[in-house]
C-alpha cells in the first residue's frame, strides 16, 4: 500500500513540475504555485516513505560553497529584512530548480515529456509574439514576458534543442513540423532586436555544429545570418551599431564602476540584492542611467558576493561542462537532446556577458531546470536501453 501511494505521489510531483515548465512564460506567480505544490507533495511522499534519498552530483560542493558565501554576504552587508530575504531567495530558486530535476528524472520518458511540454509552451510563446508584431509592427516584441530581452533569452535556450531534434527525427512530417517551428522562433528572435541574444545563439549553434561535426550547421547558419543582414537593412544597422561607442557608453561606465566595487569589496561583496542600492555611490560622473543590475551575470556575482563567490560559480560551471563533454552516451536520442540542451546553456552564458539573465526569475528557473535535466540524463543510460 505504501509503495502504491508513493508511486501516485511521484506522478503528481512530476505533473506539478511539467505544469511549472509549461506555464513558466506566463509569469512567476504560476511558477511559484506549482513549485509550492510540488514541494508540499514531495514532503508528504518523504513522510510516507520514511526515507530521504539524496542524489549526489559532482556540483554539490561548489553549490554548497556558493550558498554559504551568498548567505555570508547578506549577513555582513545587512540592509533590511526584505532585501536579505530577496537575495537569499534568488539562490534558493536556482538550486531548488536544479535539485528538483536531478531527483525527479530517473527514466528516459521523463526527459521526453519535459522536452515535449517545453516545446509546446515555446510554440505558444512564439505564435503570440508573432501575433504581437503583426498587430503592431515596429513594436518591441515581448510575448508573455515583461521585456523583449527575456523573450530572446527564452528562445535561445530552446532553439538549439529544436535543431538537434530536427536532425535526429527520421519521419518526414516531424522534420517539416520542427523546421517550421525553428524558422518561426528564428524570425521572432530577430524581431526582439536583442544583439546579445543574436551573438549567444550564433556561438551556441556553432558549438553544437562542432560537437555534432555537422557542416550543415557550421556553414549554413553563418550564411543564414549574413543573408538576413544583407536582405534587411533594419537588422544590419542594429547589429553593426554595437561598434558605435555612444550605443554602449553607459554599459562601459557601469562595468568600470563594477570593477571599482569589486576592488573595494573583494572578499564578500556588497551583499546579495544590494547592487541597486550601492551602485549610485560608484557611478562615474558621465554616467546618466541608474542601473538596477550589472547587465553581466559574472560581474553581478563578483560585485554582490565577492571574488570567492565568482570562483565558486565558475567552479560549478566547469564541473558541469566537464561531465557533459566527457559523457559517452549510447542512446542516440539522449545524446542528441543533451547536445541541443548544452548548446542552449552555452548560448545563454554568452548572452549573460551582456545581460544579467538571472534577473528574470523565469529564465533563471528554466536555465537551472535544463542544467539539472542534463546532469540527470547522464545517468539514464544505466537505467534504460537504447532506442528512438
Amino acid at each position: 500500500m505504501r509503495e502504491k501511494l508513493t508511486k501516485v505521489l511521484e506522478n503528481i510531483i512530476e505533473g506539478f513540475f511539467l505544469l511549472s515548465v509549461f506555464c513558466l512564460p506566463a509569469g512567476p506567480v504560476l511558477k511559484y504555485i506549482f513549485q509550492g505544490a510540488l514541494l508540499l507533495t514531495w514532503i508528504v511522499k518523504l513522510v510516507i516513505k520514511r526515507k530521504i534519498d539524496f542524489t549526489s552530483t559532482s556540483m554539490d560542493y561548489p553549490i554548497l560553497i556558493f550558498l554559504i558565501i551568498g548567505f555570508a554576504s547578506v549577513v555582513v552587508n545587512w540592509t533590511n529584512l526584505y532585501q536579505a530575504g530577496k537575495g537569499v531567495s534568488n539562490l534558493w530558486e536556482w538550486f531548488f530548480a536544479f535539485y528538483v530535476v536531478v531527483h525527479l528524472v530517473k527514466r528516459r520518458n521523463q526527459l521526453k515529456r519535459f522536452i515535449g511540454l517545453w516545446l509546446a509552451s515555446a510554440i505558444i510563446v512564439t505564435l503570440y509574439g508573432l501575433f504581437q508584431y503583426i498587430r503592431k509592427p515596429g513594436c518591441l516584441i515581448t510575448s508573455f514576458f515583461t521585456l523583449n530581452s527575456y523573450l530572446s533569452q527564452y528562445l535561445i535556450l530552446i532553439m538549439p534543442l529544436i535543431l538537434s531534434l530536427l536532425l535526429f527525427k527520421k519521419i518526414k512530417k516531424e522534420k517539416i513540423f520542427l523546421g517550421i517551428v525553428l524558422s518561426l522562433t528564428f524570425i521572432l528572435l530577430l524581431l526582439t532586436m536583442e544583439r546579445g541574444a543574436w551573438l549567444g545563439i550564433t556561438i551556441g549553434l556553432l558549438t553544437m555544429g562542432i560537437m555534432l561535426r555537422d557542416k550543415r550547421i557550421l556553414i549554413g547558419f553563418p550564411l543564414l545570418v549574413l543573408l538576413t543582414l544583407f536582405v534587411s537593412p533594419l537588422f544590419r544597422v542594429h547589429a553593426t551599431s554595437i561598434f558605435q561607442p555612444q550605443c554602449h557608453s553607459e554599459r562601459l561606465c557601469c562595468m568600470r564602476s563594477c570593477l571599482t566595487m569589486i576592488k573595494k569589496h573583494p572578499f564578500i561583496g556588497v551583499g546579495l540584492g544590494n547592487f541597486r542600492y550601492v551602485y549610485p555611490g560608484y557611478m562615474l560622473p558621465k554616467a546618466k542611467e541608474h542601473f538596477l543590475h550589472a547587465h553581466n551575470v559574472f560581474l553581478q556575482i563578483a560585485v554582490e558576493m565577492g571574488i570567492p563567490g565568482l570562483l565558486a560559480f565558475l567552479w560549478l560551471l566547469f564541473l558541469f561542462f566537464k561531465d557533459i563533454f566527457s559523457q559517452r552516451q549510447e542512446d542516440k536520442y539522449l545524446k542528441v537532446a543533451s547536445i541541443g540542451l548544452s548548446a542552449g546553456i552555452i548560448a545563454i552564458l554568452i548572452t549573460s556577458f551582456f545581460h544579467d539573465v538571472f534577473h528574470s526569475r523565469q529564465i533563471a528557473t528554466l536555465t537551472w531546470y535544463i542544467i539539472g535535466m542534463m546532469v540527470a540524463s547522464n545517468k539514464l543510460k544505466d537505467k534504460e536501453g537504447t532506442g528512438n
